[in-house]
Order: structure tokens, then C-alpha cells, then sequence
């Protein structure tokens, strides 16, 4: 499944018009949900309706039932396009019983179980840019893994439509880009972080005041189905509204080979592979599987910053495992087994992009050596206070001429 949905968003990034995309998605809906129907549906350019737009299965009277669905009738897409909730319906009886109106189309389709997720514009995430919606023949289909999955998909369609769009507007190098790159970047990074028992984050960006370099820097916490937990923090290579949706792909991408891969290398073996075959950026990542419960962190390097590791009071690079960026047709033959670091209850993982460390002028060890001794002097603070003084310290008030990110990971004393 993970193959799949990161295949789906290859193929969406690429389309260039919605037939295409829906054509993808119904393909990819069978494969990773069952679903024998999916459905786009996007606001019509003139007047107060929802265009449908179906995979290539659906059956001919079904869909000159409903082309066009205008938003003031009664109908499961209009009402997530009013909440942007989803809505699910385990049977055509149930289904109809609600929404009386679509009785017809229903009949036709022959289908039973109906989800319909909404699709939240990446640049505002208080509007719905949209619907998506799977069908089956079968009752009860409509489970919450379902539904999950699908918020998965509706999140890389939004994201692709935002590209789209965006290519349309044609505003490449204007202020316009810029401020288009940093909210689509604010609210890709705004929801990441993961509540888990044993563990705290904290996280900051900060975006370059260069125009032409905001987009591209990251940071992510993944939930492991056997209790551990992927953190990440990468830098796609590139400026403006290009990186920051190639870092938004990338992301997605790592959330679902997260699962499916025990071991940090093995996960950027087949990212990095994935990065290749869509010629995507060059992209520096550190990535680590903590164990909160073994009390163990596993992380391995493409070609970023070490991440620092507070222990006892004192901080020091994880500097082990290093290997080349992703997307350079070369990090796949020889990539660095994964390090595994032994930590404590009360320790502290540190993950950084370059733009913390670096200063002009300046080798690039004075700044690792810089930000050791910052994050020494915090060792103890609360997280968000460690991160506050971590961004403050090494900025020194000056505005970054690189993007920041920061995440911090702490273990919880027992």
C-alpha cells in the first residue's frame, strides 16, 4: 500500500488537469482501500456547484445523474464542502435515508458504503478546495482505517491541486510566491508532531527573509505501528513555491514508507530510490526511529547535520552513519547502515536543518561547535524553552538568510 500511495503522488504531481488526477485516483483506490469507485469533485468556475469527476468505472447512468452538484442541495459532497468533516454511510439504505435527493443516482451505481473526505487547501486550511469520495459494493466499509486513508490521498490531491493552481497564476519570483511557499510551508509543518505518552517535542521554523530561498526545510514525527516513533528533519534543495511543494511530496512520502520499513537506511534506500525515478530535488534528511520504551535511537545522514544528543548534561553529535543526499542518482549503492545510540529518561534528541549552523565566512565545524555549547547551557530548560534559546542564541538576532528548522525530542523521566 505504501508503494502505491507513493506512486499516486508521483502520478499526481505530473497531472496536469482533474480527469487525470481522478483517473489515478480510482485506480489507486482500489489498491490500497478496496473501493470499487472514486469520485473528485472540485468548485466549478462559475456559480455555486461542485464539478464530479469520476474514475473510468463508473457506470454511464450514474454519472449523467450527476455531472454537476450544486452546493445548495442536499447531497454528502455539498455537506462536507459546508464543514470540511468527513461523512460515512455503511449502506445504500442508510445513505438515501439521509440524502433522499441523490435516490436515483444511488439505484444506478448499485454501490452500498460511501465515504466522502474533504480536500484542504494546503495554503488555507480553513477552506475545503474540494471532495473525494470512495465507493463500494459491499456494506460496512466505511471503518475508520478507511477514512484515514482516505485523508491521506484528499491531503496529496489537495497539495498537487495547489501546484497546479499555482503554476497557473504564473508568479514565479514574484513577493507573491514567496508568500504563497511560506503558507503552504507553515501549514505542511503546522500539524506534524505526534502526542505519545512517553515522549515531548518541540519545534520551530523560521523562514529566510531572502525571498528567493524559502520552500524547502522540513521537519516530521511518525507514529510506528510497534510503539517507536520516526522523527525527521530534511532541506530540499531549490527556493519559492517549487520546494516547498517537493518537500510537501517528499513528507507524504515518508509518512507512508515509515510503516513498512523497521529500519531508518532501509526507509531512505527506497525514498531516495522513489526521489530518482520523478527526478525530484536534491534533499538532505536525518532521520531516526526512536525507541522510547528500549530507550534506544536508530539515525542515519543523507548528506545533512548531524542531530545532537543532550545526555547527562552534556551535548554531542550523533555524527555516525553518514551517507549522500537524496536524489543524486548515487545514494542508493552505497548506503550507511543505521547507528543505534543507547539514551536515558531525560534525554534529549536535537534535529536541525543548515541554516542554524551556518554564518558566512565561517567553517562549518565553529557552528556545530556553537551549537553544542547552546544547547549545554539549556540542557535542563523545559523543551520549548531548550528550543527558544537554541533559535535565539545562534541567530543572534540577525534574520536568517536560510530557512531554520528545529525539532526536539525528549525522553520522559519514569
Amino acid at each position: 500500500m505504501a508503494l502505491a500511495l507513493c506512486d499516486l503522488t508521483t502520478r499526481l504531481m505530473v497531472a496536469s488537469d482533474a480527469p487525470t488526477m481522478a483517473a489515478a485516483i480510482a485506480e489507486t483506490a482500489h489498491h490500497v482501500a478496496g473501493a470499487a469507485y472514486a469520485q473528485l469533485g472540485l468548485p466549478s468556475d462559475v456559480g455555486h456547484a461542485l464539478v464530479l469527476y469520476h474514475g473510468p468505472d463508473l457506470d454511464q447512468r450514474a454519472q449523467m445523474e450527476w455531472p454537476v452538484v450544486p452546493l445548495d442541495l442536499q447531497t454528502p459532497v455539498a455537506r462536507v464542502m459546508a464543514t470540511g468533516k468527513p461523512v460515512a454511510f455503511q449502506s445504500a439504505i442508510e445513505l438515501v435515508d439521509h440524502y433522499p435527493v441523490i435516490q436515483a443516482a444511488s439505484d444506478a451505481s448499485g454501490y452500498e458504503s460511501l465515504v466522502v473526505v474533504p480536500l484542504l487547501d494546503p495554503l488555507r486550511q480553513d477552506r475545503c478546495a474540494g471532495t473525494l469520495s470512495f465507493a463500494w459494493v459491499e456494506r460496512d466499509r466505511a471503518t475508520d482505517r478507511t477514512i484515514g486513508v482516505m485523508t491521506d490521498l484528499a491531503a496529496r490531491c489537495a497539495l498537487a491541486l495547489a501546484g497546479v493552481n499555482q503554476s497557473a497564476a504564473d508568479s514565479r519570483g514574484t513577493e507573491q510566491e514567496r508568500r504563497a511557499a511560506l503558507a503552504l510551508q507553515q501549514s505542511l509543518l503546522s500539524s506534524l508532531l505526534v502526542d505519545h505518552p512517553l515522549l515531548t517535542y518541540a519545534s520551530r521554523y523560521i523562514p529566510s527573509v531572502d525571498e528567493l530561498v524559502v520552500g524547502g526545510d522540513w521537519y516530521d514525527a511518525i507514529p510506528l505501528p510497534d510503539g517507536r516513533v520516526a522523527i525527521a528533519v530534511g532541506d530540499v534543495a531549490g527556493h519559492g513555491f517549487d520546494a516547498a511543494l517537493a518537500m510537501g511530496q517528499i513528507r507524504h512520502d515518508l509518512e507512508a514508507l515509515a510503516a513498512h520499513h523497521r529500519r531508518p537506511d532501509d526507509l531512505l534506500k527506497v525514498l531516495d530510490r522513489l526521489i530518482e525515478e520523478r527526478d525530484g530535488p536534491m534533499t538532505t534528511a536525518a532521520v531516526a526511529y526512536v525507541d522510547p520504551e528500549q530507550l534506544e535511537v536508530a539515525h542515519v545522514l543523507a548528506g545533512h547535520p548531524p542531530p545532537m544528543l543532550v545526555q547527562d548534561g552534556a551535548a554531542r553529535l550523533l555524527d555516525q552513519s553518514r551517507g549522500l543526499p537524496l536524489g543524486t542518482t548515487l545514494g542508493g549503492r552505497s548506503w550507511p547502515a543505521a547507528t543505534t545510540t543507547t539514551v536515558k529518561p531525560g534525554d534529549t534528541l536535537v534535529l536541525y536543518t543548515d541554516g542554524l549552523i551556518e554564518r558566512r565566512s565561517e567553517e562549518i565545524s565553529s557552528g556545530f561547535e556553537r551549537l553544542r555549547e547552546t544547547v549545554q547551557t539549556a540542557a535542563v530548560a523545559e523543551l520549548n524553552a531548550l528550543c527558544d534559546h537554541v533559535v535565539g542564541s545562534m541567530l543572534d538576532g540577525h534574520e536568517p538568510h536560510d530557512d531554520v528548522a528545529l525539532l526536539a525530542v525528549r525522553f520522559a523521566v519514569a
